[in-house]
């Protein structure tokens, strides 16, 4: 119960963390930072994969118009 507690945590966190946040937890304590890494490297990398995809198929969903931005000159 708790392992999965601290996955869920740790996942969640590393995925809406930005560079400086990540920087820090390693400054304030790199072993557990690495362990929690190599730990969770596969359930990281699942989430990210997934939301890209999430992302990508919401586009390709969508009806996205288009504008021509080009600038006239008279």
């Amino acid at each position: 119960m708790m392992h999965e507690m601290e996955k869920q945590n740790f996942v969640t966190w590393h995925k809406y963390a930005n560079h400086k946040e990540i920087e820090k937890a390693k400054e304030v304590n790199i072993i557990a930072f690495q362990r929690l890494l190599h730990e969770y490297a596969d359930d990281i990398d699942f989430t990210y994969k997934s939301s890209s995809l999430s992302v990508f198929t919401a586009y390709q969903n969508s009806d996205v118009q288009e504008f021509d931005l080009s600038l006239k000159i008279s």
